[in-house]
This record gives structure tokens, sequence and C-alpha cells, in this order.
């Protein structure tokens, strides 16, 4: 593999990466805007379809979406909506360059890292063409991953670049990065660990002068996470449960990394969250396995510094594993954008792992290499079609996943909006098949409501009331239908 040498050279390997990443995309900016998110954060939220204004600005620093603080996010949703007003294809196209400016960030960050350029720009190549990548990049919402994570790799080049040079702009410039990262999602808090990280890789010792350096980035996380603790709804923490949950996780993640099949944008678990439980009893097995094999050959660095930094950024989206009214009913184990930065280091060891084949086997390694990246780049144009709308892309889910019941929800929710009622109640029927839900039942009562059916909404709020005790709207609509009635008291 010829390296590519001089200004020019090197000019045209980027182009050529971007040119990469715009023909596995391409598909995204004929996609519209999603109810699963899009709705709640971009095209029904003023402060973002306003525009760039004084109220909106304030907003974006004062207010949560509604969890994550993501201020820097939101002002960039402002300032699209400013120039190019709410089109979809302007919000995927931003996605987009800031996938390619991340692909082109990995490979300066790992040759600055690893010294080693063939390497790096391999894992670029494959982290830009990587199918398990897509949520990330098609998603408009998904673009605090997206921005947060491009202010992580410019933070963590910016410190690498430090250390070889006495200019203090790059250490300076690296914490700037660092902070605005933080306020494009909070989820790139564990930097300052991954930093120590790196200065171990390269052989560092860890003095009090080198954690005396590293304070800015730890005062930074630790006002980042106070922040981020106002936003987040209270839940129990169910420990035990989230760490066998997590080591499902991890696993997961690396097989779809080696075999990116079956991807959805929900992947529930409906077992029992036990060790007994065989697939949670083989993941655990598994990653104490690896954890083991990697800590007895620590003498090539090289393995445990990649098994951590994958752990490590996989680990703020351990905190959380339900999502919905009921923490441990409502499990989806995993998301394919939460392994987006995590993805870098295995795609590196596979890469080192390559290059070195290169040294004796030029040609078969180079065809087996493109071969790959082709099938990856296909794999990813045809996910991008999964998210070409709400109804195809909890489709998609429901086939992989037919127990996915938060899919069934949305999926009758947007067949409704479409006239189709009896295809909305099919739905909601069989979330309710699956487990109670409130919102289900909230959705059957408000159709039966409509149909003068009152008895049977009274039921299904009543149902609602029942699985959800802290559900405002369906005790506000029980409420109101119980006044029209004059039956005051109950109301």
């Amino acid at each position: 593999m010829t390296l590519p040498s001089g200004k020019t050279g090197l000019a045209l390997t980027g182009a050529a990466l971007v040119v990469l990443v715009a023909a596995a995309y391409h598909a995204i900016l004929w996609n519209g805007f999603l109810a699963w998110d899009d709705d709640l954060l971009i095209t029904g939220n003023p402060f973002v379809t306003g525009g760039l204004t004084f109220a909106g600005i304030a907003a974006a620093f004062t207010r949560f979406d509604p969890q994550l603080y993501i201020p820097f996010t939101f002002l960039s949703y402002q300032f699209t909506v400013t120039l190019f007003g709410l089109q979809p294809w302007v919000f995927h196209l931003s996605n987009l360059l800031l996938h390619a400016g991340n692909v082109l960030l990995v490979w300066w960050v790992l040759e600055l890292l690893t010294r080693n350029r063939t390497a790096a720009i391999m894992t670029a190549l494959l982290f830009a063409l990587h199918p398990l990548h897509t949520e990330t990049v098609a998603w408009a919402s998904s673009r605090k991953d997206l921005l947060s994570s491009f202010f992580f790799l410019v933070s963590v080049g910016c410190y690498l670049l430090s250390e070889r040079r006495t200019n203090r702009r790059w250490y300076v410039l690296s914490i700037l990065a660092f902070a605005a990262g933080l306020l494009s999602k909070v989820s790139i808090v564990i930097l300052p660990f991954a930093l120590l990280l790196i200065d171990w890789f390269q052989g560092k010792k860890i003095t009090g002068e080198r954690i005396v350096r590293l304070v800015p980035y730890f005062a930074l996380s630790i006002a980042a996470g106070i922040i981020a603790s106002f936003g987040k709804a209270s839940a129990g923490w169910f420990l035990y449960e989230k760490v066998l949950i997590a080591c499902k996780a991890i696993i997961f993640y690396l097989q779809k990394l080696i075999l990116p099949t079956g991807l959805s944008t929900v992947y529930p678990y409906t077992q029992s969250i036990s060790l007994f439980t065989p697939d949670i009893f083989v993941s655990v097995a598994l990653v104490i396995a690896i954890s083991i094999f990697v800590w007895r050959l620590r003498s090539v660095r090289m393995l445990p510094f990649v098994w951590v930094w994958f752990l490590l950024l996989l680990l703020p989206s351990f905190a959380t594993i339900a999502k919905g009214y009921n923490e441990l009913l409502d499990v989806y184990f995993a998301s394919d954008r939460y392994v987006y930065l995590a993805s870098v280091a295995p795609l590196l060891l596979v890469s080192l792992f390559a290059a070195e084949l290169l040294r004796t086997a030029r040609v078969p390694v180079l065809c087996v290499f493109g071969c790959v990246l082709v099938l990856l780049g296909y794999g990813t144009y045809r996910q991008t079609l999964v998210w070409r709308d709400t109804e195809t892309l909890f489709r998609h889910a429901l086939a992989s996943y037919p127990d996915a019941h938060i899919a069934h929800t949305n999926l009758g929710a947007v067949l409704y909006k479409k006239g189709d009622v009896e295809g909305a109640i099919r739905e909601f029927e069989a979330t309710l098949a699956i487990r109670s839900d409130t919102m289900a039942y909230n959705n059957l009562a408000a159709i039966a409501y409509e149909r003068g059916k009152i008895p049977e909404a009274l039921e299904y709020y009543r149902k609602a009331i029942e699985t959800g005790p802290g559900d405002l709207d369906a005790h506000i609509n029980l409420g109101g239908i119980l006044a029209d009635q004059g039956r005051y008291a109950g109301a």
C-alpha cells in the first residue's frame, strides 16, 4: 500500500475519504424527519424552529432536551434553520459532513498516536463505512453524538500535539474543544481518563505533574456531570442488573462490529436479567475472559489499550439501561450510536494487523480489505434506506425484534396520523400482547373516545393509570371524561 506523501498526497487521501462517506450516505439526503425525537428536538421545538434568536440562544443554555444538556447542539440546529429553513435534507447533509470530519480526525489522531499512517488510514476507512454508524449519521437527532465526537477527537489530537511541542496553544485548544464537546453532549465526560490511558500507552509515567496537567479536564467533567444530573429523571440504580446488561451490550457490539447485520433502532431485552440467564452468563464470561487475556499480554500495550478504550468509551451508556415508564421492564440493552467513538479502538486493532500483513502479502491483503470496504459501504447504504421515514424505521425494527413493544406503539401512532385507525389499533394491541403499556392504553382510550365508546375509553384510561400511576395524561383525560358525565367527585 503506497502511503500518501506531501501535502498533495495527503489532500487527495482526505478527499477520497470524504467521497467514500458521501457515496455510502448520499441516500440520507432524501430522508425526512422522524417522529422519533426529531419532532421533540427539532420540528416541534419552538426554540429551534424560530432560528438563531436571543430567546433561542438563552433557551439553548437554560433548558434540557428534556434530559440532556446540549446547548451547542441546539445552537447548531438554530443556525441551520436560520440559514436554510426547516429542510430535512440540510440537517442530514450537516450530519454527513460532520461524520466526514470525524473520519478525517480519526485518521489524524491515530497517526499521531501510533505513528503508523497505513493503519491510521485503514482505520479511518473502516470507521467511515461501517454500517453500525448509520444510526448516528442518518438520524437528525443524533447530531449531538456527531458533534460531541468531533470535539472529543479534536481535543485528543490537540493534546497529543501539545505533548510533542512546547507551544502551549495546543494544550489550551484541547481544553476548549473538550468544553465544546461537553456542551454538545455530556457522554464524552470520560475524556480525562482516555488521556490518562493514552499517556500509559505511550509509556509516560503518571506523575503528580501529569495529573496536575489533567486537572482542567477533570474540573470540566465534574461540572458537566453536575449540570447533567439536573436533567436526568430519577430512577432506581439496579446496579447489579446494569452490570449484567452492560456485559451483554459489550459482547453484542463486538459481534455487530464483526458482522453488522440485523441492525435496529431498538434492541429490547425481554428475558430475566440474571447471571443465570444463558446469554447473559456467556456475555459476562466472555468479558472476564477477554479482560484476563489482555492483562496477561499487557506487555503488548496495544491490546489492553484497545480493550480499555473500548470499555471506557462505552461506559457512559451503561448508566441507563431502561427507557420508558417502567425501569427493568422497558429494557433496551444497546443503541448503535453508543458505539460510534468506542468502535475506533477495535477497528484500529484490525487495521494494525492488516498493515502488518501488508509487508508479506501485499496483493491478497489489499484485495480482501477492498472487498470488506465494498461490503461495508453497501451495507451502510442499505441501512440508510431504513431511516427514510418513521414507518419504515419501525417496521424494520419489528422485522428483527417483533417483541419490541415500543416499536409497535410508535408504528401505531404513525398509522393513526395517516388515517389507518384500524392498523393503529392492531399495533397498540400488539404492544399490549407483549406487556401492559401506559402509552398504548392511552392511545386506545383516545381512539375509543373519538368513536363515542365512552365506557371503553374509561376502562382503557383506568388500565393506563393502573400500569403507570404517575402518568398525568391518563389522569387528566379520565378526569375530563368523568366531568363531562357530571361525575365531578370522581373527576
